[in-house]
Protein backbone atom coordinates (compact mmCIF):
# COMPACT_ATOMS: atom_id res chain seq x y z
CA UNK A 1 0.00 0.00 0.00
CA UNK A 2 1.23 3.46 -0.83
CA UNK A 3 2.82 5.24 2.15
CA UNK A 4 0.65 8.36 1.72
CA UNK A 5 -2.49 6.22 2.04
CA UNK A 6 -1.19 4.64 5.24
CA UNK A 7 -0.25 8.05 6.68
CA UNK A 8 -3.66 9.49 5.84
CA UNK A 9 -5.42 6.50 7.40
CA UNK A 10 -3.29 6.81 10.55
CA UNK A 11 -4.07 10.51 10.83
CA UNK A 12 -7.79 9.82 10.49
CA UNK A 13 -7.69 6.98 13.05
CA UNK A 14 -5.72 9.07 15.54
CA UNK A 15 -8.12 11.95 14.93
CA UNK A 16 -11.07 9.84 16.04
CA UNK A 17 -12.44 9.17 12.55
CA UNK A 18 -12.38 5.37 12.25
CA UNK A 19 -14.98 5.23 9.45
CA UNK A 20 -12.89 7.55 7.29
CA UNK A 21 -9.71 5.65 8.18
CA UNK A 22 -11.43 2.43 7.15
CA UNK A 23 -12.61 3.99 3.92
CA UNK A 24 -9.10 5.18 3.09
CA UNK A 25 -7.61 1.72 3.59
CA UNK A 26 -10.45 -0.34 2.12
CA UNK A 27 -10.56 1.67 -1.08
CA UNK A 28 -6.83 1.16 -1.52
CA UNK A 29 -7.16 -2.62 -1.18
CA UNK A 30 -8.25 -4.77 -4.11
CA UNK A 31 -11.73 -6.27 -3.54
CA UNK A 32 -10.23 -9.76 -3.45
CA UNK A 33 -7.99 -8.85 -0.48
CA UNK A 34 -10.64 -7.25 1.68
CA UNK A 35 -12.14 -10.48 3.13
CA UNK A 36 -8.74 -11.70 4.28
CA UNK A 37 -7.84 -8.29 5.73
CA UNK A 38 -11.12 -8.01 7.62
CA UNK A 39 -11.21 -11.69 8.60
CA UNK A 40 -7.72 -11.66 10.02
CA UNK A 41 -8.57 -8.72 12.23
CA UNK A 42 -11.72 -10.43 13.50
CA UNK A 43 -9.76 -13.64 14.07
CA UNK A 44 -7.16 -11.94 16.22
CA UNK A 45 -9.59 -10.11 18.49
CA UNK A 46 -12.05 -13.01 18.73
CA UNK A 47 -9.34 -15.51 19.59
CA UNK A 48 -7.82 -13.12 22.16
CA UNK A 49 -11.22 -12.56 23.79
CA UNK A 50 -11.95 -16.30 23.85
CA UNK A 51 -8.49 -17.23 25.13
CA UNK A 52 -8.84 -14.65 27.92
CA UNK A 53 -12.18 -16.15 28.92
CA UNK A 54 -14.07 -12.98 28.02
CA UNK A 55 -16.39 -14.75 25.55
CA UNK A 56 -17.42 -18.34 25.06
CA UNK A 57 -17.01 -19.99 21.68
CA UNK A 58 -19.19 -18.35 19.05
CA UNK A 59 -19.58 -20.89 16.24
CA UNK A 60 -21.26 -18.29 13.99
CA UNK A 61 -18.14 -16.09 14.15
CA UNK A 62 -15.91 -19.09 13.54
CA UNK A 63 -18.05 -19.88 10.49
CA UNK A 64 -17.57 -16.34 9.14
CA UNK A 65 -13.82 -16.66 9.67
CA UNK A 66 -13.76 -19.99 7.85
CA UNK A 67 -15.64 -18.51 4.89
CA UNK A 68 -13.52 -15.33 4.74
CA UNK A 69 -10.32 -17.38 4.54
CA UNK A 70 -11.47 -19.42 1.52
CA UNK A 71 -12.38 -17.53 -1.65
CA UNK A 72 -14.25 -20.58 -2.97
CA UNK A 73 -16.75 -20.16 -0.11
CA UNK A 74 -17.30 -16.40 -0.18
CA UNK A 75 -20.84 -16.78 -1.59
CA UNK A 76 -21.78 -18.49 1.71
CA UNK A 77 -21.12 -15.26 3.58
CA UNK A 78 -24.63 -13.90 2.91
CA UNK A 79 -26.21 -16.68 4.98
CA UNK A 80 -23.47 -16.38 7.61
CA UNK A 81 -24.24 -12.66 7.94
CA UNK A 82 -27.90 -13.41 8.61
CA UNK A 83 -26.98 -15.85 11.37
CA UNK A 84 -24.56 -13.42 13.03
CA UNK A 85 -27.12 -10.63 12.82
CA UNK A 86 -29.77 -12.85 14.43
CA UNK A 87 -27.45 -13.66 17.35
CA UNK A 88 -26.58 -9.97 17.68
CA UNK A 89 -30.26 -9.03 17.92
CA UNK A 90 -30.80 -11.69 20.60
CA UNK A 91 -27.85 -10.35 22.59
CA UNK A 92 -29.21 -6.79 22.35
CA UNK A 93 -32.38 -7.97 24.12
CA UNK A 94 -30.46 -9.24 27.17
CA UNK A 95 -30.19 -7.12 30.27
CA UNK A 96 -27.41 -6.23 30.53
CA UNK A 97 -26.00 -7.21 27.14
CA UNK A 98 -22.42 -8.44 26.86
CA UNK A 99 -20.78 -5.41 25.23
CA UNK A 100 -17.71 -7.33 24.08
CA UNK A 101 -19.83 -10.03 22.47
CA UNK A 102 -22.00 -7.38 20.81
CA UNK A 103 -18.92 -5.65 19.43
CA UNK A 104 -17.48 -8.93 18.14
CA UNK A 105 -20.80 -9.82 16.51
CA UNK A 106 -20.97 -6.38 14.92
CA UNK A 107 -17.50 -6.81 13.49
CA UNK A 108 -18.38 -10.34 12.38
CA UNK A 109 -21.40 -9.02 10.51
CA UNK A 110 -19.20 -6.49 8.71
CA UNK A 111 -16.65 -9.19 7.82
CA UNK A 112 -19.44 -11.36 6.38
CA UNK A 113 -20.70 -8.45 4.28
CA UNK A 114 -17.22 -7.60 3.01
CA UNK A 115 -16.67 -11.25 2.15
CA UNK A 116 -19.95 -11.68 0.31
CA UNK A 117 -19.40 -8.48 -1.65
CA UNK A 118 -16.00 -9.77 -2.79
CA UNK A 119 -17.69 -12.91 -4.12
CA UNK A 120 -19.39 -10.90 -6.85
CA UNK A 121 -22.69 -12.54 -5.95
CA UNK A 122 -26.09 -11.08 -6.71
CA UNK A 123 -27.61 -8.44 -4.47
CA UNK A 124 -24.42 -7.30 -2.73
CA UNK A 125 -24.51 -5.55 0.61
CA UNK A 126 -23.86 -1.82 0.75
CA UNK A 127 -20.76 -0.88 -1.23
CA UNK A 128 -19.19 0.83 1.77
CA UNK A 129 -19.36 -2.22 4.08
CA UNK A 130 -15.57 -2.54 4.03
CA UNK A 131 -15.19 1.01 5.33
CA UNK A 132 -16.81 -0.12 8.58
CA UNK A 133 -14.08 -2.61 9.49
CA UNK A 134 -12.26 0.15 11.35
CA UNK A 135 -15.32 1.48 13.16
CA UNK A 136 -16.29 -2.13 13.92
CA UNK A 137 -13.00 -3.08 15.52
CA UNK A 138 -12.74 0.05 17.65
CA UNK A 139 -15.37 -0.99 20.28
CA UNK A 140 -13.86 -4.49 20.43
CA UNK A 141 -10.44 -3.04 21.21
CA UNK A 142 -11.95 -0.70 23.80
CA UNK A 143 -13.68 -3.61 25.54
CA UNK A 144 -10.53 -5.77 25.50
CA UNK A 145 -8.44 -2.89 26.86
CA UNK A 146 -5.10 -4.40 25.81
CA UNK A 147 -2.69 -1.71 24.55
CA UNK A 148 -0.32 -4.14 22.84
CA UNK A 149 -3.16 -5.89 21.04
CA UNK A 150 -4.65 -2.56 20.05
CA UNK A 151 -1.35 -1.30 18.64
CA UNK A 152 -0.87 -4.48 16.61
CA UNK A 153 -4.46 -4.51 15.34
CA UNK A 154 -4.43 -0.85 14.39
CA UNK A 155 -1.13 -1.31 12.54
CA UNK A 156 -2.66 -4.22 10.61
CA UNK A 157 -5.95 -2.41 10.08
CA UNK A 158 -4.09 0.53 8.56
CA UNK A 159 -1.70 -1.75 6.63
CA UNK A 160 1.30 -0.14 8.30
CA UNK A 161 4.63 -1.70 7.51
CA UNK A 162 3.55 -4.27 4.94
CA UNK A 163 2.26 -4.72 1.43
CA UNK A 164 -0.77 -6.89 2.12
CA UNK A 165 -2.87 -8.75 4.65
CA UNK A 166 -1.15 -11.12 7.04
CA UNK A 167 -1.59 -11.94 10.69
CA UNK A 168 2.06 -12.76 11.32
CA UNK A 169 2.77 -9.50 13.16
CA UNK A 170 -0.46 -9.68 15.15
CA UNK A 171 0.53 -12.78 17.08
CA UNK A 172 2.06 -12.29 20.49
Amino acid sequence: MRPEVVLRARSLWDGGKPLEAGRTVAEALPDAERPRWAGELLAVVYLRAHKAGRVLRVPALEHVLSIASDARRWMEARDAQRIVRSIQLEEHRKTPPDLLLLALLGLGEVVAKVTYNASGGPEPFERNASWRVASGIRPVLEELSDPALEAACVARLLCEGDDGPTTSHLKR
